[in-house]
């Protein structure tokens, strides 16, 4: 620990070494005069077929004199007649080329370079000779999606990722899961490994720095980071620069407008009214005179006076803007990039903001020709105004925007906010301990006694006005890393690294807000600081001879974290002036609390690569690590894994074949495993508690809360994986698929026990759930032609969870509830993550020809009408629901397009989910019980005498002596399928030619058109399908709108 505490001056400090220490001098007696004219040199360069290749490195050898080809691949740039231009690109030989007048250089392609470098744990590799499961998305790619996580631009992009957008506020939470769910209670989250940071933030980091994302999906690949890799691994790579290439400076704009793509259709004041008076008929009370009851709301003849639709208030058209500015320099002996970012994004609903600033160093510098120097220091600064994850089962303002009633104002005349409480009802007339009825047999209300039907509620814009949660956290990720060539091949690599997060979490409720405090004001805070650190020391080996290549890695690392957190609440201001800046002038200061926690671990690892003609594969690899979140007992685990693959383009029977240009069959297995739970789980834990004494005095102190288990140890996943790769006519077609078999033993699960011991539950290993799975990722270049080229790619994911092994007796575990429902169950045999709950039976409703039937279990026609299972007269949930499908896909796609017009290009992204189910308990408060609250306009068609084919029962009040209050229930009706097609993006630009940038003084100039969620094609009610703020995903309770984005945009390179 004392390590990682010095680890984070060393790094600063070194972040900010000189750009060039370069010393060296030239006599100007040694330049030859010729050398010194120089002249516009022009050309074009082409392949093999003569079309042009766009965006081709074009240098000056020697100098840092560059440039790139065109959309048609032509460049200029300045040169004497004695230089030697050097021409690069991805895929193609690198050729040295004499200035000689105006130029046509045509490159060959290199079946080596066609390759993409692909970052592996620990190290790169090419592409052709990997082993394993790797997918790859590069920067252009991140930054078509204008987003604030890099991980939502991997959605649809890398077969067997799924991404989840689980809110739509600016910044909002995000899922990911690589090749299913293979735990319960420990994190099924891939591990992010940033520049070699291990575990560090992928949040913090500002889209535009990343030069690529690489996830590793196998075993054979993920087995290298041992504990930490079941969930599999994507290592950032942020943008370093390059040598030689001088100063280089670039700039981007983008401007943003969003709104919210979908509204949920509720009643209108009319129709509210004409629902409530329904309720009243339907239990047999009189008309009641609104305007007798709620004069200011109503005229006298009952019509109201207002009709708010309080989605169009609090939604609103907001405004985005980012900016980053990058600076690069390179020379012969170092590399330096220095960027700062900012970004301002309103969401769509009122006061809600998200800010962020950043800014990162990296520096790349040759001591020697046998030691480098690699060093890196971001900063971020993230801070946000957000309320729609705050207390998701009370009052919140997505809530209420749905639920307050259309009879309300915003405010009345004087400014003052109305309330929920402010529309009030007459109770009924009662005398005598006995309903009153009028001369036709109707109950009569009392108009002297009102009561209020949502007495502590505000309405939304108050509350989305008065009610603060600002959220803010400093971000430094510091990295060092020495490489030291020992001999030919032989290189040692020392890295140290430190995380610093420090974050505040402000909240604060008016006065004025009755659902808060009491209605007496309140302000919280908290802190939490956080660090992160690692020191990895790895050899690398590297050695060919004849038709052998091997590589060879051996290392060990050493890693921990800590966390320290401090809170305070005080309720009860007398003003508002202070907010949470001063705590101690509330009139009740709530007890401060305090927590730390903290984990180390240390990891020996190796891994082996072979190589026999380009053709024969194999890898082997081995971790062992040791946690300090388990037991002495189980501390340390092995995690193998091992791969083979075979190249048969290699072959003499294809290598000549014009139609196959790849063709490789891989297969590996290993093991991974997951140490995500808490430090302490295996130790008893203390807790405070009071205890009353016959004396009636008051005694406060801990007692044990928690069982021990010093027998906890890993949950081991073992992964099978086969694949192929197939390219074909020169690789303008690539294919890959994989099947993947997954199980994963030993789950840390509470498994129940005898009361007897003092507790009702312990954390054991005891439990095994597989995932089966099949990959397919089709890439097509569809046109190549020298103007318009069309490239698309298909992926397709499919995943079979199962649970094979539960706790003891094998008895379901429910995992997510709502209002005491169940509704999210783990069952042996079934998809993890199962949908529960009751079966709708017939129409939904009970009729008017099942009146004995529908008594039997106590209900009337117009009620809700569930399926019995065990016909014995009674509806239960546990005994008579029933699993109505799973919250995880049965498949997943993505389409995207890219097709390019000279200087036009256009992309589009399609992606779509089916077979998913989610839970929309939005309709339990908003449409089971239409008494309390507004609701959406599907309970128009609400059960009457002839209207008896509705799932909406008939509408009923809560009056006390005469109501019939509505059951409230999580059943088929609120089970919806959530299956989507979504247009994710859709990408317009035009990048002016290097002869007209050159023009402007400029080295590239490029506009674009962006346009983000802009169409959804689904079923489901609800704002969006993908939507998630309850347990599980696809469960909502009111969750945030999902916006359509529209950005527009300008890259500038000078």
């Amino acid at each position: 620990m004392e390590f990682s505490k010095m680890m984070v001056l060393p790094i600063a400090l070194i972040s900010f070494l000189p750009l060039s220490t370069d010393l060296r001098a030239e006599s100007p007696n040694t330049v030859n005069i010729s050398q010194q004219i120089k002249k516009l040199v022009t050309g074009v360069v082409v392949d093999a077929a003569g079309l042009p290749l766009i965006g081709v490195n074009v240098s000056v050898k020697g100098t840092t004199e560059g440039t790139i080809t065109d959309l048609d691949g032509k460049f200029s740039l300045n040169a004497s007649s004695q230089s030697i231009l050097i021409v690069s690109y991805i895929g193609y030989k690198t050729v040295e080329v004499p200035v000689d007048g105006n130029l046509k250089i045509v490159l060959k392609e290199d079946s080596q370079a066609l390759d993409e470098v692909v970052v592996v744990g620990y190290g790169v590799a090419r592409k052709s000779d990997l082993t394993g499961a790797v997918g790859q998305m590069g920067d252009k790619e991140v930054q078509k999606r204008q987003v604030v996580n890099p991980v939502d631009a991997l959605s649809g992009k890398i077969a067997g990722v799924i991404v989840n957008n689980n809110s739509g506020r600016p910044g909002g939470s995000l899922s990911i899961n690589i090749r299913g769910f293979n735990s319960i209670n420990a994190s099924n989250a891939p591990l992010f490994v940033i520049d070699g940071v291990v575990g560090a933030d992928i949040a913090m980091v500002n889209p535009n720095e990343i030069e690529s994302m690489n996830v590793l999906k196998d075993a054979s690949s993920t087995a290298i980071y041992g504990a930490r890799g079941a969930g599999g691994v994507v290592i950032v790579t942020t943008k370093k620069g390059s040598f030689g290439t001088g100063l280089k400076v670039s700039y981007n704009l983008n401007l943003g407008i969003s709104k919210a793509q979908k509204k949920i259709e509720v009643l209108n004041s009319k129709e509210f009214m004409s629902v409530l008076n329904k309720a009243f008929e339907n239990d047999g009370f009189e008309a009641i005179d609104w305007h007798r009851v709620n004069p200011s709301l109503f005229d006298s003849n009952g019509t109201p006076l207002y009709d708010t639709n309080w989605q169009d208030e609090v939604m609103k058209t907001a405004f985005s803007n980012r900016h980053y500015l990058t600076l690069s320099y390179g020379n012969e002996r170092s590399k330096t990039t220095a960027s700062i970012g900012y970004q301002k994004e309103n969401g769509v609903l009122l006061r809600e903001w998200y800010k962020r600033i950043s800014g990162k160093i990296t520096n790349t510098f040759k001591i020697n020709s046998n030691l480098e120097l690699n060093t890196s220091l971001a900063y971020n600064n993230k801070s946000e105004n957000r309320y729609d994850d705050y207390g998701v089962d009370g009052l919140t303002t997505t809530r209420t925007m749905i639920e307050c009633f259309p009879v309300l104002p915003i405010a009345y005349d004087d400014g003052t906010y109305s309330k929920f409480g402010d529309f009030l009802y007459p109770t009924t007339l009662i005398k005598n301990n006995e309903v009153q009825y009028n001369d036709k047999g109707l109950k009569k209300v009392d108009y002297d006694n009102l009561a209020a039907f949502y007495g502590y509620a505000d309405n939304p814009v108050q509350r989305a006005n008065d009610f603060s949660r600002v959220l803010s956290l400093d971000h430094v990720l510091g990295n060092a890393e020495l490489s030291a060539k020992i001999v030919e091949g032989l290189v040692l690599r020392i890295n140290g690294a430190a995380e610093v997060k420090s974050s505040r979490h402000n909240i604060f409720a008016s006065r004025n807000l009755i659902g808060e405090y009491g209605g007496e004001g309140g302000a919280e805070i908290s802190i939490t600081r956080y660090l992160n650190w690692q020191n990895e020391n790895f050899l690398t080996y590297d050695k060919s001879w004849k038709d052998h290549k091997i590589n060879a890695m051996i290392g060990l690392s050493f890693s921990g974290s800590n966390s320290q957190s401090l809170s305070g609440n005080g309720q009860g201001f007398v003003s508002d002036f202070f907010k949470w800046n001063n705590l101690g002038v509330s009139e009740k200061p709530g007890l401060p609390s305090s927590g730390y926690s903290e984990w180390k671990m240390n990891s020996y690892f190796f891994r082996g690569n072979y190589s026999y003609a380009n053709k024969y594969l194999a890898t082997i690899s081995m971790r062992y690590d040791g946690s300090s979140v388990f037991g002495s007992s189980n501390r340390y685990a092995y995690f193998p894994s091992a791969a083979l693959a075979w190249v048969l383009k290699e072959e003499g029977f294809l290598k000549d074949n014009n139609l196959i240009s790849n063709l490789k069959v891989r297969v590996s297995a290993g093991k991974t495993g997951n140490a995500g739970i808490s430090p302490y789980s295996t130790l008893p834990l203390l807790g405070e508690t009071n205890l009353v004494f016959a004396d009636k005095t008051l005694a406060h102190g801990v007692i044990p809360n928690r069982m021990s288990n010093s027998n906890l140890k890993w949950e081991t996943t073992t992964q099978y994986d086969l694949g192929v790769e197939l390219g074909l006519l020169n690789n303008r077609i690539n294919i890959i698929a994989d099947y993947y078999d997954k199980k994963t033993t030993d789950l840390l699960l509470d498994k129940p026990v005898s009361w007897v011991a003092g507790y009702s539950t312990v954390m054991d290993n005891v439990g095994c759930i597989t995932n089966k799975g099949v990959e397919l990722t089709f890439n097509t270049h569809n046109i190549k032609s020298k103007d318009f080229n069309w490239f698309s790619t298909l992926i397709f994911n499919l995943n079979r969870n199962k649970v094979i092994r539960l706790s003891g007796d094998e008895s379901d575990l429910w995992i997510g509830g709502f209002i005491g429902i169940n509704y999210l169950l783990v069952r042996k045999g079934e998809p993890l993550y199962s949908v529960y709950g009751l079966v709708r039976d017939g129409a939904g409703t009970w009729g008017t020809d099942e009146v004995e039937e529908a008594a039997r279990y106590g209900k009337k026609p117009g009620d809700k009408k569930y399926v019995d299972k065990n016909k014995d007269g009674k509806i239960d949930y546990q005994n008579d629901g029933e699993i109505l499908g799973n919250a995880y896909p049965k498949f997943e796609m993505s389409f995207s397009n890219t097709i390019t017009y000279k200087n036009f290009d256009l992309s589009l992204d399609i992606h779509g989910k089916h077979g998913n189910k989610a839970v929309n308990m939005t309709k339990i408060t908003a449409e089971q019980r239409l008494w309390y609250a507004n609701t959406t306009k599907r309970v128009l068609d609400y059960w009457t005498p002839e209207n008896q084919n509705t799932m909406i029962e008939r509408p009923r009040t809560c009056m006390a002596g005469g109501g019939s209050a509505q059951e409230l229930q999580i059943d088929s009706d609120l089970i919806e399928d959530a299956s989507y097609i979504r247009f994710k993006n859709l990408t317009v630009g035009y990048t002016f030619s290097s002869s007209l940038a050159n023009k402007l003084r400029l080295k590239g100039l490029r506009f674009y058109c962006n346009l983000e969620n802009f169409l959804v094609i689904s079923s489901y009610s609800g704002y969006d399908p993908e939507v998630s703020n309850k347990t599980g995903q696809g469960a909502e309770f009111y969750a945030h709108p999902k916006p359509i984005n529209v950005n527009f945009g300008v890259n500038v390179d000078f």
